[in-house]
């Protein structure tokens, strides 16, 4: 199994899995990848289709507070990640805010 980023925006991110199937996450932050395809891989041990899996987390917008959480307060864009947690995350964070225009703030931490 593998994806390839096809599409990201302020309100989505977009790929492809596998050749085949589109996956939309319902987050600006393309990184969110590696956690999906670890849950598609670990319910592929017990057979469930990719087909079905795609589709059920293109449905998923639970994403739990200050993950990328995106907030638009007065004229900025406050991007709340101080779950960060890695060196690799933080610079993820970076590179999303350039899909956002105008002046920004991230929250964010290292441990």
């Amino acid at each position: 199994m593998y994806c390839r980023l096809v599409g990201n925006s302020t309100e989505k991110s977009v790929f492809i899995i596998s050749d085949e199937y589109k996956l939309e996450l319902a987050t600006p932050f393309a990184g969110f990848i590696y956690n999906a395809m670890a849950a598609m891989a670990a319910a592929s041990i017990k057979k469930i289709p990719l087909k079905y899996l795609t589709a059920r987390l293109s449905d998923f917008s639970g994403f739990p507070p200050s993950r990328m959480e995106i907030k638009y307060i007065d004229d900025f864009v406050v991007i709340d990640d101080s779950y960060n947690s890695n060196p690799f995350a933080f610079c993820e964070t970076l590179k999303t805010t350039g899909l956002f225009t105008g002046k920004k703030i991230v929250v964010t931490a290292i441990s």
